[in-house]
Protein backbone atom coordinates (compact mmCIF):
# COMPACT_ATOMS: atom_id res chain seq x y z
CA UNK A 1 0.00 0.00 0.00
CA UNK A 2 1.45 3.41 -0.91
CA UNK A 3 2.34 5.84 1.85
CA UNK A 4 0.04 8.75 2.63
CA UNK A 5 2.41 11.64 3.34
CA UNK A 6 -0.13 14.21 4.43
CA UNK A 7 -2.00 14.45 7.72
CA UNK A 8 -5.75 14.21 8.14
CA UNK A 9 -6.07 17.97 7.65
CA UNK A 10 -3.62 18.16 4.76
CA UNK A 11 -5.69 16.72 1.92
CA UNK A 12 -4.89 16.71 -1.76
CA UNK A 13 -7.36 19.53 -2.38
CA UNK A 14 -5.61 21.63 0.24
CA UNK A 15 -2.26 20.86 -1.34
CA UNK A 16 -3.47 22.52 -4.52
CA UNK A 17 -4.88 25.58 -2.78
CA UNK A 18 -8.54 24.50 -2.70
CA UNK A 19 -10.31 25.17 0.57
CA UNK A 20 -7.26 26.43 2.49
CA UNK A 21 -7.46 28.72 5.45
CA UNK A 22 -6.62 32.40 5.04
CA UNK A 23 -3.32 31.82 6.83
CA UNK A 24 -2.23 29.21 4.26
CA UNK A 25 -3.44 30.97 1.12
CA UNK A 26 -0.33 33.14 0.93
CA UNK A 27 1.80 30.15 -0.08
CA UNK A 28 -0.79 28.09 -1.93
CA UNK A 29 -1.82 28.13 -5.55
CA UNK A 30 -4.54 30.67 -6.42
CA UNK A 31 -8.03 29.30 -6.01
CA UNK A 32 -9.81 28.57 -9.27
CA UNK A 33 -12.74 30.92 -9.70
CA UNK A 34 -15.55 31.18 -12.17
CA UNK A 35 -16.99 28.62 -14.53
CA UNK A 36 -15.83 26.82 -16.60
CA UNK A 37 -12.77 27.60 -14.48
CA UNK A 38 -9.68 28.52 -16.46
CA UNK A 39 -10.11 26.64 -19.73
CA UNK A 40 -12.31 27.78 -22.60
CA UNK A 41 -12.42 26.59 -26.16
CA UNK A 42 -13.83 27.84 -29.40
CA UNK A 43 -16.40 26.06 -31.59
CA UNK A 44 -13.75 25.11 -34.15
CA UNK A 45 -11.74 22.98 -31.73
CA UNK A 46 -13.78 19.91 -32.70
CA UNK A 47 -11.56 19.62 -35.79
CA UNK A 48 -8.55 19.05 -33.51
CA UNK A 49 -5.26 20.76 -34.09
CA UNK A 50 -2.57 18.96 -36.14
CA UNK A 51 0.39 17.45 -34.26
CA UNK A 52 3.53 19.47 -33.74
CA UNK A 53 6.00 18.56 -36.54
CA UNK A 54 8.97 19.49 -34.31
CA UNK A 55 8.45 16.53 -31.98
CA UNK A 56 11.55 14.34 -32.11
CA UNK A 57 12.50 10.91 -30.86
CA UNK A 58 15.18 12.32 -28.58
CA UNK A 59 12.52 13.19 -25.97
CA UNK A 60 11.85 10.33 -23.57
CA UNK A 61 8.05 10.06 -23.22
CA UNK A 62 6.46 10.30 -19.78
CA UNK A 63 2.88 9.41 -20.72
CA UNK A 64 1.39 6.70 -22.91
CA UNK A 65 -1.99 7.52 -24.41
CA UNK A 66 -4.12 4.40 -24.88
CA UNK A 67 -6.74 4.59 -27.65
CA UNK A 68 -8.84 1.49 -28.46
CA UNK A 69 -10.52 1.73 -31.86
CA UNK A 70 -13.29 -0.35 -33.40
CA UNK A 71 -14.95 0.85 -36.62
CA UNK A 72 -14.27 4.46 -35.63
CA UNK A 73 -12.45 5.67 -38.71
CA UNK A 74 -14.60 8.84 -38.82
CA UNK A 75 -13.41 10.10 -35.41
CA UNK A 76 -10.14 8.28 -34.74
CA UNK A 77 -7.86 10.74 -36.51
CA UNK A 78 -9.31 13.67 -34.54
CA UNK A 79 -8.74 11.86 -31.24
CA UNK A 80 -5.15 11.02 -32.17
CA UNK A 81 -4.47 14.58 -33.34
CA UNK A 82 -5.82 15.98 -30.06
CA UNK A 83 -3.30 13.81 -28.19
CA UNK A 84 -0.34 14.63 -30.43
CA UNK A 85 -1.13 18.36 -30.31
CA UNK A 86 -0.53 18.61 -26.55
CA UNK A 87 1.49 21.54 -25.26
CA UNK A 88 3.60 19.00 -23.39
CA UNK A 89 5.13 16.76 -26.03
CA UNK A 90 6.76 13.97 -24.00
CA UNK A 91 4.10 11.37 -24.74
CA UNK A 92 3.53 8.39 -26.97
CA UNK A 93 0.20 7.33 -28.50
CA UNK A 94 -0.74 3.68 -28.90
CA UNK A 95 -3.80 2.96 -31.04
CA UNK A 96 -5.19 -0.57 -30.88
CA UNK A 97 -7.24 -1.49 -33.94
CA UNK A 98 -9.64 -3.98 -32.41
CA UNK A 99 -10.73 -5.97 -35.45
CA UNK A 100 -12.10 -2.96 -37.33
CA UNK A 101 -13.32 -3.30 -40.91
CA UNK A 102 -10.89 -0.50 -41.85
CA UNK A 103 -7.39 -1.12 -40.48
CA UNK A 104 -6.45 1.65 -38.05
CA UNK A 105 -3.03 2.13 -39.61
CA UNK A 106 -4.67 2.92 -42.95
CA UNK A 107 -6.95 5.53 -41.38
CA UNK A 108 -3.94 7.17 -39.72
CA UNK A 109 -1.57 6.96 -42.68
CA UNK A 110 -1.67 10.74 -43.17
CA UNK A 111 -0.40 11.37 -39.61
CA UNK A 112 3.38 11.28 -39.39
CA UNK A 113 4.67 11.24 -35.83
CA UNK A 114 7.52 9.14 -34.40
CA UNK A 115 5.64 8.46 -31.17
CA UNK A 116 2.48 7.10 -32.80
CA UNK A 117 2.23 3.30 -32.74
CA UNK A 118 -0.59 1.07 -33.99
CA UNK A 119 -1.35 -2.43 -32.69
CA UNK A 120 -3.74 -4.62 -34.61
CA UNK A 121 -6.14 -7.26 -33.29
CA UNK A 122 -7.23 -9.77 -35.91
CA UNK A 123 -10.70 -9.99 -34.34
CA UNK A 124 -12.79 -7.75 -32.11
CA UNK A 125 -11.88 -8.57 -28.51
CA UNK A 126 -13.45 -5.60 -26.76
CA UNK A 127 -12.20 -2.33 -25.31
CA UNK A 128 -10.72 -3.96 -22.20
CA UNK A 129 -8.57 -6.39 -24.22
CA UNK A 130 -7.48 -3.54 -26.51
CA UNK A 131 -6.43 -1.40 -23.56
CA UNK A 132 -4.55 -4.33 -22.04
CA UNK A 133 -2.60 -4.77 -25.28
CA UNK A 134 -1.59 -1.11 -25.19
CA UNK A 135 -0.79 -1.38 -21.48
CA UNK A 136 1.64 -4.23 -22.13
CA UNK A 137 3.34 -2.16 -24.83
CA UNK A 138 3.55 1.02 -22.73
CA UNK A 139 7.06 2.19 -21.85
CA UNK A 140 6.20 5.15 -19.61
CA UNK A 141 5.45 5.65 -15.90
CA UNK A 142 1.98 7.06 -16.67
CA UNK A 143 -0.86 5.89 -18.92
CA UNK A 144 -3.86 7.92 -20.05
CA UNK A 145 -7.22 6.79 -21.40
CA UNK A 146 -8.68 8.35 -24.54
CA UNK A 147 -11.48 6.78 -26.55
CA UNK A 148 -11.51 7.08 -30.33
CA UNK A 149 -14.52 9.42 -30.36
CA UNK A 150 -13.37 11.75 -27.57
CA UNK A 151 -10.93 14.67 -27.56
CA UNK A 152 -8.43 16.37 -25.30
CA UNK A 153 -7.81 20.07 -24.99
CA UNK A 154 -4.19 21.00 -25.76
CA UNK A 155 -3.20 21.50 -22.11
CA UNK A 156 -4.57 18.22 -20.75
CA UNK A 157 -1.23 16.43 -20.23
CA UNK A 158 0.52 19.58 -19.03
CA UNK A 159 -2.07 20.10 -16.29
CA UNK A 160 -2.54 16.47 -15.23
CA UNK A 161 1.04 15.19 -14.89
CA UNK A 162 1.99 17.45 -11.91
CA UNK A 163 -0.71 15.77 -9.83
CA UNK A 164 1.54 12.72 -9.68
CA UNK A 165 4.21 14.61 -7.78
CA UNK A 166 2.41 13.18 -4.76
CA UNK A 167 3.63 9.57 -4.34
CA UNK A 168 0.28 8.43 -2.94
CA UNK A 169 -1.68 9.48 -6.03
CA UNK A 170 -2.28 6.58 -8.39
CA UNK A 171 -5.05 8.07 -10.54
CA UNK A 172 -5.97 11.59 -11.58
CA UNK A 173 -8.98 12.95 -13.44
CA UNK A 174 -10.57 16.25 -14.39
CA UNK A 175 -13.78 17.76 -15.75
CA UNK A 176 -15.00 17.28 -19.32
CA UNK A 177 -17.40 18.91 -21.74
CA UNK A 178 -20.34 16.71 -22.74
CA UNK A 179 -21.18 16.72 -26.45
CA UNK A 180 -24.56 15.42 -27.57
CA UNK A 181 -25.82 14.70 -24.06
CA UNK A 182 -29.32 15.17 -22.61
CA UNK A 183 -30.69 18.69 -22.47
CA UNK A 184 -28.87 20.78 -19.89
CA UNK A 185 -25.99 18.33 -19.41
CA UNK A 186 -22.95 20.20 -20.69
CA UNK A 187 -20.25 19.17 -18.19
CA UNK A 188 -19.37 16.01 -16.33
CA UNK A 189 -18.96 17.93 -13.05
CA UNK A 190 -20.63 21.11 -11.88
CA UNK A 191 -19.24 23.78 -9.53
CA UNK A 192 -19.68 22.87 -5.90
CA UNK A 193 -19.23 19.13 -6.36
CA UNK A 194 -16.67 17.55 -4.08
CA UNK A 195 -13.73 15.96 -5.85
CA UNK A 196 -11.73 13.81 -5.84
CA UNK A 197 -13.90 10.90 -4.74
CA UNK A 198 -11.57 8.03 -3.84
CA UNK A 199 -12.91 6.43 -0.66
CA UNK A 200 -15.60 3.88 0.11
CA UNK A 201 -18.55 3.85 0.17
CA UNK A 202 -18.76 7.13 -1.79
CA UNK A 203 -16.85 5.78 -4.80
CA UNK A 204 -19.09 2.70 -4.92
CA UNK A 205 -22.29 4.73 -5.10
CA UNK A 206 -21.55 6.10 -8.58
CA UNK A 207 -18.71 6.47 -11.02
CA UNK A 208 -17.65 10.13 -10.85
CA UNK A 209 -14.86 9.72 -13.41
CA UNK A 210 -15.20 10.34 -17.14
CA UNK A 211 -13.07 7.78 -18.97
CA UNK A 212 -11.35 10.24 -21.32
CA UNK A 213 -10.07 12.34 -18.38
CA UNK A 214 -8.13 9.58 -16.60
CA UNK A 215 -4.36 9.31 -16.18
CA UNK A 216 -2.88 6.56 -13.96
CA UNK A 217 0.42 5.17 -12.81
CA UNK A 218 1.38 2.32 -15.14
CA UNK A 219 2.75 0.14 -12.34
CA UNK A 220 -0.41 0.61 -10.28
CA UNK A 221 -2.64 -0.44 -13.17
CA UNK A 222 -0.52 -3.51 -13.85
CA UNK A 223 -0.53 -4.51 -10.18
CA UNK A 224 -4.32 -4.18 -10.20
CA UNK A 225 -4.45 -6.69 -13.04
CA UNK A 226 -5.17 -4.24 -15.85
CA UNK A 227 -8.63 -4.06 -17.34
CA UNK A 228 -10.90 -6.99 -16.51
CA UNK A 229 -12.55 -8.33 -19.63
CA UNK A 230 -16.16 -9.56 -19.81
CA UNK A 231 -17.43 -6.44 -18.04
CA UNK A 232 -18.22 -4.38 -21.14
CA UNK A 233 -18.60 -0.70 -20.43
CA UNK A 234 -17.92 -1.23 -16.69
CA UNK A 235 -14.32 -2.41 -16.98
CA UNK A 236 -12.84 1.04 -16.36
CA UNK A 237 -15.04 1.64 -13.28
CA UNK A 238 -13.95 -1.73 -11.90
CA UNK A 239 -10.31 -0.69 -12.30
CA UNK A 240 -10.93 2.57 -10.42
CA UNK A 241 -12.51 0.62 -7.55
CA UNK A 242 -9.57 -1.78 -7.52
CA UNK A 243 -7.04 1.07 -7.30
CA UNK A 244 -8.96 2.68 -4.44
CA UNK A 245 -9.20 -0.65 -2.61
CA UNK A 246 -5.42 -1.06 -2.98
CA UNK A 247 -4.92 2.21 -1.09
CA UNK A 248 -4.14 4.60 -3.95
CA UNK A 249 -5.42 8.14 -3.65
CA UNK A 250 -7.01 10.03 -6.56
CA UNK A 251 -6.03 13.49 -7.72
CA UNK A 252 -8.40 15.99 -9.31
CA UNK A 253 -7.69 18.95 -11.56
CA UNK A 254 -10.67 21.37 -11.39
CA UNK A 255 -10.45 22.37 -15.03
CA UNK A 256 -12.33 21.25 -18.13
CA UNK A 257 -9.65 19.58 -20.24
CA UNK A 258 -11.49 17.05 -22.43
CA UNK A 259 -14.57 16.54 -24.60
CA UNK A 260 -16.71 13.46 -24.07
CA UNK A 261 -19.12 12.34 -26.79
CA UNK A 262 -22.38 11.05 -25.35
CA UNK A 263 -23.04 7.48 -26.56
CA UNK A 264 -25.50 6.89 -29.40
CA UNK A 265 -26.96 3.81 -31.07
CA UNK A 266 -24.17 3.96 -33.66
CA UNK A 267 -21.30 4.29 -31.18
CA UNK A 268 -20.65 3.92 -27.47
CA UNK A 269 -20.93 0.83 -25.27
CA UNK A 270 -23.22 2.46 -22.71
CA UNK A 271 -26.10 3.39 -25.01
CA UNK A 272 -27.97 0.07 -24.77
CA UNK A 273 -29.43 0.19 -21.24
CA UNK A 274 -30.13 -3.53 -20.63
CA UNK A 275 -26.55 -4.48 -21.45
CA UNK A 276 -25.15 -1.50 -19.55
CA UNK A 277 -27.13 -2.34 -16.38
CA UNK A 278 -26.14 -6.00 -16.64
CA UNK A 279 -22.46 -5.08 -16.91
CA UNK A 280 -22.61 -2.77 -13.88
CA UNK A 281 -24.34 -5.44 -11.79
CA UNK A 282 -21.75 -8.01 -12.85
CA UNK A 283 -18.97 -5.55 -12.03
CA UNK A 284 -20.35 -4.85 -8.53
CA UNK A 285 -20.79 -8.55 -7.75
CA UNK A 286 -17.29 -9.35 -9.04
CA UNK A 287 -15.74 -6.60 -6.95
CA UNK A 288 -17.66 -7.67 -3.84
CA UNK A 289 -16.52 -11.27 -4.28
CA UNK A 290 -12.86 -10.32 -4.75
CA UNK A 291 -12.82 -7.66 -2.03
CA UNK A 292 -14.98 -8.98 0.83
CA UNK A 293 -13.43 -6.54 3.30
CA UNK A 294 -14.41 -3.55 1.17
CA UNK A 295 -18.16 -3.87 1.51
CA UNK A 296 -20.28 -2.22 -1.14
CA UNK A 297 -23.44 -0.70 0.35
CA UNK A 298 -26.49 -2.95 0.09
CA UNK A 299 -28.36 0.07 -1.27
CA UNK A 300 -25.99 0.17 -4.24
CA UNK A 301 -26.26 -3.56 -4.96
CA UNK A 302 -30.03 -3.42 -4.56
CA UNK A 303 -30.29 -0.50 -6.97
CA UNK A 304 -28.19 -2.25 -9.60
CA UNK A 305 -30.25 -5.42 -9.20
CA UNK A 306 -33.50 -3.47 -9.54
CA UNK A 307 -32.34 -1.75 -12.72
CA UNK A 308 -31.30 -5.07 -14.23
CA UNK A 309 -34.58 -6.77 -13.26
CA UNK A 310 -36.60 -4.10 -15.06
CA UNK A 311 -35.26 -5.42 -18.35
CA UNK A 312 -36.18 -9.04 -17.66
CA UNK A 313 -39.49 -10.28 -19.18
CA UNK A 314 -40.65 -11.92 -15.97
CA UNK A 315 -40.04 -8.83 -13.86
CA UNK A 316 -41.38 -6.01 -16.01
CA UNK A 317 -44.28 -5.67 -13.59
CA UNK A 318 -41.96 -4.02 -11.07
CA UNK A 319 -43.12 -0.40 -10.88
CA UNK A 320 -41.25 2.63 -9.63
CA UNK A 321 -42.33 2.17 -6.01
CA UNK A 322 -41.16 -1.45 -5.97
CA UNK A 323 -37.86 -0.49 -7.57
CA UNK A 324 -37.30 2.26 -4.99
CA UNK A 325 -38.01 -0.23 -2.22
CA UNK A 326 -35.39 -2.60 -3.62
CA UNK A 327 -32.91 0.24 -4.05
CA UNK A 328 -33.38 1.35 -0.43
CA UNK A 329 -33.06 -2.11 1.09
CA UNK A 330 -30.31 -2.11 3.68
CA UNK A 331 -28.42 -5.00 5.23
CA UNK A 332 -30.05 -5.96 8.51
CA UNK A 333 -28.64 -7.59 11.61
CA UNK A 334 -30.91 -9.23 14.18
CA UNK A 335 -33.98 -7.89 12.43
CA UNK A 336 -32.70 -4.36 12.82
CA UNK A 337 -31.95 -2.04 9.88
CA UNK A 338 -28.38 -0.75 9.91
Amino acid sequence: MPARPWTRTKTLRQAFGLGLSDRDKTTARPRYAGYPWTTTIGPDWQAAQPPDPTRVMSIEPAVTVIIPAFNSEETLARAVNSALAQTRGDLEVIVVGDGSAVVASEGLAHISDPWLRVIRHAANEGAAAARNSALRAARTPLVSQLDSDDLWLPTYVERMVPLFNFPAVGLAYCNAYIDGGPAGLTHAHWPGERHPIDTFPELAKRNPITACTVTMRTDAVKRAGGYLTKLGNAEDYYLYLRLAAMGWRFGYMPETLARYNWPTAERGQSFYKPKRDKNHLKMALTFSARHPRTRLPARVLGGLLARWLRHQPGFRWIDGARARWLSGWEASRGGRRV
